[in-house]
């Protein structure tokens, strides 16, 4: 991905966020805070979309800011969704942000229809069935075309989440459990420009500690002579 590229893909996300923050806060219809809460979390957990709609109350935890992947839905075309393990097959749990948990919390407490325990899908319309597969994209289409952004997509989100983990200093292993890759080797694949932003990081701040104990060391030799 050439930088300008990703510069304009990581200011797109960012905007297309902005817009699910604005319609959170100012409210609207079901579909409208269903989609606005999707997209928070689908930008800042890295969750793959089928993985997001597969989600459940009941893995769900508000109060330690976690939920826990173990299901997604596949598109089966004309035969619809279908419910199946996650991409590798392995259960993660993922840590949610302040913003995530009160996004969910505002849904929970407006969401229509629930299980008596209190279960049933995290993102499910006024009947309580699970949204379409293709709601989330069209939704994040539709954001990114108001905001007159052609070029980003849903998957763009994931996309970001990732390389704006790396970039902060997470490591390649720990991006790949959050982002439910079997191996690390397929994360550094993917994002490897992330990785070389982080070497380049490195040597320069290297750099920068070298000098700075130089400097310290002259001006010591400076006061004893």
């Amino acid at each position: 991905m050439a930088s300008g590229e990703g510069t304009a893909t990581i200011v797109g996300v960012l905007f297309v966020l902005w817009l699910a923050g604005f319609l959170l806060h100012f409210g609207g219809g079901l579909i409208h805070l269903l989609l606005a809460v999707a997209l928070v979390i689908l930008v800042t957990s890295g969750l793959r979309r089928g993985e997001l709609l597969a989600l459940e109350w009941r893995h769900v935890d508000l109060d330690a800011a976690l939920v826990t992947v173990s299901q997604a839905f596949g598109d089966g075309g004309r035969s619809g969704a279908y419910l199946k393990t996650t991409k590798n097959g392995r259960v993660r749990t993922v840590p949610l942000s302040g913003t995530c948990v009160d996004a969910l919390r505002k849904h929970r407490d407006a969401q229509p229809v629930r299980g008596l325990d209190g279960g049933g899908f995290v993102f499910a319309d006024a009947l309580g069935k699970p949204l379409p597969l293709d709601l989330p994209t069209k939704g994040f289409k539709k954001a990114a075309l108001l905001l007159g952004l052609h070029d980003v997509t849903l998957h763009s989100a994931r996309h970001y989440a990732a390389t704006a983990a790396i970039a902060s200093g997470i490591d390649v292993r720990t991006a790949a459990e959050l982002l439910g890759h079997s191996n690390p080797n397929l994360t550094l694949a993917t994002y490897g420009h992330a990785v070389a932003g982080m070497k380049e990081k490195a040597v320069t701040v290297i750099a920068g500690r070298l000098a700075d104990a130089q400097a310290r060391r002259a001006a010591g030799e400076n006061r004893r002579s």
